[in-house]
């Protein structure tokens, strides 16, 4: 796993931008009064959830009733399990390698995994049995286990998968598509040979596959797209992904690292491209993409994750939150307040201590370089006001504190982003 690295000058405190227009508050900012001014309602609160990890239903290494207890034990209130292709369902039983085999191939689960399968859920909730000399475990459906931990208005477990594209012919896309609250499994759509831009072809047909069962059934789906630079699709690719109005800029397998600023750049062609043809903008999504549950580790569980502005812990609520942008993402930085207005965009941290925070506001102003940093604040709060010439305007944040590896070096520092918007829309009422 390649690191990002940090250095000194960047994290230390220097002046604002020149030339930008904003200021901080000297006071307590009325976060309450200004949302209601805003038409927020004031009872929403903000619920940390993750909607993208695996279990042993295809190619975690955890129970899936342990996968979800990780989070659950850690503060989570909403989470979805998306393994590859499947769904939790229908008879699947796993086999236990041998207790040498700390990391067994894709199929088995080692000792140390039903050891703590049993040591949390007890033996008499663990199904086993010996076949052919083979010593094996049942892995319960969705059905089964999901009664055990949702708990109104504290944890929310909802169904997903990740649609996981065969590679095109002679290409070397690897599209994967997270779909969140669905009822059905849904097969990955499989370009045939010859298809025109088959990454982008899979990728909207997938968008379309979901929001075909959403509305045949009714319900409340999610959709995004996973990882775009591991699955090898660049900004001019995801441009022409129109039917997905959401990305992951933070992920286990390919955020937080040296590739996050490439991540980012993409983001900001893609809001530009938007834009400029009238499309609703791309919003950024944060995950962990966690395989593993075993052991902890800087990138793995809890290395990113979503919080949610909703009136309730519901399904319908999350998604619905999810999807028009009342979010933001973080692998570790947490917001005490977040105010978008016509004039501006307003963020409070919610501090630790001994750590500093910086927050950068990216974005475009007309005939402008896109994903332009066009104002700097250190500190714990922000105010960006709007000049009146911003396309889009977004908050980054990054804070001194690191997440470090196993051998003891840094690894990344937390980070929050919020969702970008467009301040002449709101102007406009739109």
């Amino acid at each position: 796993m390649t690191q990002l690295t940090m250095n000194s000058q960047r994290m230390a405190p220097r002046p604002l931008v020149r030339g930008a227009v904003f200021a901080i508050a000297a006071a307590v900012l009325m976060w309450t009064a200004a949302a209601r001014a805003a038409g927020q309602d004031a009872t929403e609160h903000w619920y940390k959830g993750n909607i993208h990890c695996h279990s042993l239903y295809s190619d975690g290494n955890s129970f899936p009733e342990c996968v979800v207890e990780w989070y659950k034990s850690r503060g989570y209130n909403f989470l979805a399990l998306t393994d590859h292709n499947v769904f939790q369902e229908g008879q699947r039983w796993v086999e236990i390698a041998p207790p040498t085999e700390t990391k067994p191939k894709h199929g088995f689960a080692s000792q140390e995994a039903l050891d703590r399968y049993k040591a949390l859920f007890g033996t008499q909730w663990v199904d086993e049995e010996t076949s052919g000399g083979k010593r094996l475990a049942r892995l319960k459906t969705y059905a089964e286990f999901s009664p055990r931990f949702e708990t109104p208005g504290s944890f929310l477990l909802m169904p997903g998968e990740e649609i996981t594209c065969p590679t095109p012919q002679n290409t070397d896309y690897r599209v994967h598509v997270v779909a969140t609250n669905i009822v059905d499994p849904i097969e990955a759509p499989a370009a045939a040979a010859g298809q025109t831009d088959p990454g982008v072809w899979q990728a909207n047909s997938a968008a379309k596959l979901v929001a075909s069962q959403s509305k045949a059934a009714g319900v409340e789906m999610h959709a995004h797209l996973n990882h775009p630079g591991w699955s090898h699709l660049t900004a001019a690719d995801v441009c022409r992904i129109d039917g997905l109005n959401q990305m992951e800029i933070n992920n286990d397998d390919s955020g937080s690292s040296v590739s996050l600023p490439a991540t980012e750049a993409t983001w900001d062609t893609v809001l530009a491209d938007r834009i400029a043809r009238g499309k609703p903008l791309m919003l950024g999504v944060a995950v962990d993409d966690a395989h593993n549950h075993l052991t902890d580790s800087a990138f793995g569980a809890g290395h990113g994750w979503l919080m949610v502005r909703a009136a309730s812990l519901t399904a319908e609520n999350i998604i619905r939150a999810i999807d028009r942008g009342d979010f933001y993402a973080t692998t570790g930085v947490e917001l005490a307040g977040l105010r978008t207005g016509r004039a501006e965009l307003a963020l409070r941290i919610r501090p630790e201590a001994g750590v500093t925070y910086r927050t950068e506001f990216v974005g475009q102003r007309k005939g402008g370089q896109t994903g332009q940093v066009l104002a700097i604040v250190d500190g714990t709060d922000a105010i960006y006001q709007v000049i009146g010439n911003e396309l889009y305007v977004r908050a980054r944040v990054t804070s001194s504190k690191a997440r470090m590896t196993s051998r003891g070096t840094i690894a990344y520092y937390e980070m929050a982003w919020t969702q970008p918007y467009q301040p002449a829309k709101i102007e406009e009422g739109k």
